[in-house]
């Protein structure tokens, strides 16, 4: 996942793959393509490095079975060849952490519209990129649990594996994401409802009332809420219209829910309840609680030590897994401000003592960047999640680039 993370972090910063001029001869998107492309490597100085990293991605992808409803199409028209029961992986492993990582850094790459020139010769050399996604989107799916586990429309490391993990989840969620909001919708990339409907059912049935206000999601169902991890299902949350205010005291079932069974099937008031009990939630937590010990994997850590002004410091006592999760979560519901008002007031600013998330969080990443250009390239400090213990260099600095990226 390192690379494809590197990959996202990359084109977060508008940089885009290019082919060396000449050396692409197959279909093109548009007549003027082979001279944007011409242009994008004379004056890109990553464009080069961009699509060497993404052909490598793409020949680390293996081909699973997928079932016909994680394939569907809900009556729109499908890409033509692409229900055909197979899915593609990234890693042949196919574990949530490399499916969800991966499928961001595709549904960025900008190369809709070409042919891929690497790969497993049957199911990826000479496919549209978008055809390569929308199978990569079919394996989302698939990873997903089932209806009738324990924990159906949750994901874990392996696939359909009945157990929840809300890290896991978390870069599934944003690989679905990401293929949503791809500019290859409009060629025909579709993410299908059951997937959204399941992942709605899963978050009503996983919500914990917390102490300060609000809920918040855990680690897993069993244990108590977690700063970090409760982040990333405002990114559900405002792809599926919970945000959504004139929701909020409507009786009517969520429309994308129906003809699916499901353990909890929300009304559109109740779906708006939850995000806004999520808000609050973070309004009174901020800028989590930085406690040691709480939980084997240190799930519990908020974002820095000390109080809300603890972003302005000089040393590297703080959480990226957190802060990253959060500037994910925040710029998909559309809030500027927490702990207050949510929104800038006329002059752009927050009001009274709410907290400018972005400006926090870009302060406090500018603030420690090293003279050499890294982040946190060693054990660095004790506010640490499990997952950013896990991450390599090029992860860890991969996640700040996409995080300052967000707080702009």
């Amino acid at each position: 996942p390192s690379t494809a993370l590197a990959v996202t972090a990359m084109q977060s910063r508008k940089h885009r793959a290019a082919y060396y001029p000449g050396r692409y001869s197959d279909a093109t998107p548009t007549p003027t393509w082979h001279a944007e492309n011409d242009l994008r490597f004379a004056s890109d100085p990553y464009a080069e490095d961009l699509l060497r990293m993404f052909n490598y991605l793409l020949t680390r992808m293996g081909v699973v079975q997928v079932a016909a409803a994680d394939e569907a199409d809900d009556l729109t028209t499908p890409m033509p060849g692409t229900n055909d029961g197979f899915g593609l992986v990234f890693e042949v492993n196919g574990t949530a952490y490399n499916q969800g990582i991966g499928a961001a850094a595709l549904a960025g790459s900008g190369l809709a519209g070409t042919l891929a020139q690497v790969g497993d010769p049957n199911r990826i050399l000479y496919k549209p990129i978008e055809f390569i996604a929308q199978q990569a989107v079919d394996a989302l799916v698939w990873h997903q649990n089932d209806q009738g586990t324990s924990y159906p429309g949750s994901f874990y490391y392996s696939p359909n594996a009945g157990t929840d993990d809300a890290s896991t989840s978390a870069w599934m969620y944003s690989g679905l994401y990401a293929m949503a909001n791809s500019p290859m919708k409009a060629r025909g990339l579709y993410v299908n409802n059951m997937v959204w409907a399941r992942i709605g059912s899963f978050l009503q049935q996983a919500a914990r009332q917390q102490a300060v206000g609000g809920v918040a999601f855990a680690y897993r169902v069993s244990n108590a809420g977690s700063f970090q991890l409760s982040a990333a299902p405002l990114m559900a949350m405002g792809l599926m219209g919970w945000t959504n205010p004139q929701w909020q005291n409507s009786s009517a079932l969520i429309p994308m829910n129906a003809g699916f069974a499901l353990n909890v099937n929300s009304t559109r008031g109740q779906a708006y309840q939850t995000f806004r009990n999520l808000m609050t939630y973070y309004h009174n937590a901020w800028p989590g609680t930085v406690v040691a010990g709480q939980d084997y994997n240190a799930w519990f850590w908020g974002m820095w030590a000390g109080d809300a002004a603890g972003y302005n410091r000089a040393d590297d006592q703080y959480n990226l897994y957190a802060i990253g999760w959060l500037a994910k979560g925040l710029t998909a519901v559309g809030v500027d401000c927490v702990g207050g008002t949510e929104a800038f007031d006329a002059s752009g600013a927050c009001v009274g003592n709410a907290n400018d998330w972005r400006h926090q969080f870009t302060t406090l990443l500018v603030r420690r960047q090293g003279a050499d250009g890294t982040w946190l390239t060693s054990g660095f400090n004790q506010i640490i999640s499990h997952a950013i213990n896990s991450f390599d260099p090029t992860m860890k600095n991969s996640l700040a680039v996409l995080t300052l990226g967000l707080s702009q």
